[in-house]
């Protein structure tokens, strides 16, 4: 049986260094010098491309200007990090420390001091981004294939538990009329930094005008590195198989919230197919301290 292993990106990199601070001429990226090949997602989650910025670190007006990073899941199985920030009403993305891209028509925005949600269309694409002072924020690129994922200020690893943790929640994934979406449970021990955890779900594979669906089940393992989580979920059903890899940040105040992006490949006895999107777990008050 395959296995699931998202969780166990997320600690195997060292931080790159901090990412410059960004103007309307400038563009994100790491240690001031521009990337020319992404590593192996495995290698990739703890760190990551852009540091985080920390819960309490900056003001909310601060973090909109200077920007925040995030994590998110691509049709085509891979998992893209983003650093985006607001100015003067212009959506600003880098993605995986690349150049910035500005997204300057916007359909609407809202605001007050803990808030802030938006939609911007144009030349460039459609977006749509939503961030607030406690809780992750959405990102949402329609530009071409949708591609989804979650950012925003991420838990100062001082305040998260010393012991473990049990979260829950869901997760999807899709590409092209083909998806998979289900609940996950994770158990996360902050004192060894190992994660572990099971998903159920429900798949639908849309293979020329065969399709195929039904149930899976399967095993999280991955690992967690300050604020960041990563590794692999391995499903399993009558008549497919998969392994998804995901990466992401732990928010809240004190590290209530897992949320980032997931990719990978869905098989079946019909075919094969790449899929991406988001998920999602909370753990509420539950802390083994």
């Amino acid at each position: 049986m395959p296995r699931f292993d998202i969780l166990a990106l997320a600690a195997t990199l060292p931080f790159l260094g901090a990412c410059d601070l960004i103007t309307d001429t400038e563009y994100v990226q790491v240690n001031g010098d521009p990337i020319e090949e992404k590593p192996p997602l495995s290698e990739i989650a703890a760190s990551s491309l852009y540091d985080p910025v920390l819960h309490g670190s900056v003001s909310f007006e601060e973090m909109l200007a200077t920007g925040v990073p995030g994590f998110v899941g691509n049709p085509d199985g891979s998992i893209s990090e983003v650093w985006v920030r607001v100015d003067a009403g212009v959506l600003y993305v880098s993605r995986d420390g690349g150049p910035e891209v500005a997204y300057s028509n916007s359909n609407y925005i809202t605001s007050n001091p803990i808030s802030f949600y938006g939609d911007w269309a144009g030349e460039n694409g459609n977006l749509y981004y939503s961030v607030s002072a406690g809780r992750p924020g959405s990102f949402s690129d329609y530009s071409s294939d949708r591609s989804v994922g979650y950012l925003g200020m991420e838990t100062d690893p001082s305040a998260l538990p010393t012991g473990s943790a049990i979260y829950s929640g869901n997760f999807n994934a899709s590409n092209e009329g083909s998806y998979l979406y289900g609940n996950l449970g994770l158990d996360v021990d902050f004192a060894s930094g190992e994660i572990g955890g099971t998903a159920t779900g429900t798949y639908y594979f849309t293979f020329e005008e065969t399709p195929v669906s039904g149930a899976f089940l399967g095993d999280i393992a991955g690992s967690v590195t300050g604020s960041r989580v990563g590794g692999t979920m391995f499903a399993d059903g009558a008549d497919m198989s998969g392994e998804f890899d995901f990466m992401g940040g732990i928010y809240g105040e004190s590290g209530q919230y897992i949320n980032g992006g997931v990719g990978g490949t869905l098989t079946t006895t019909a075919g094969e197919t790449s899929v991406g999107g988001v998920f999602s777990a909370s753990s509420g008050d539950g802390f083994d301290d």
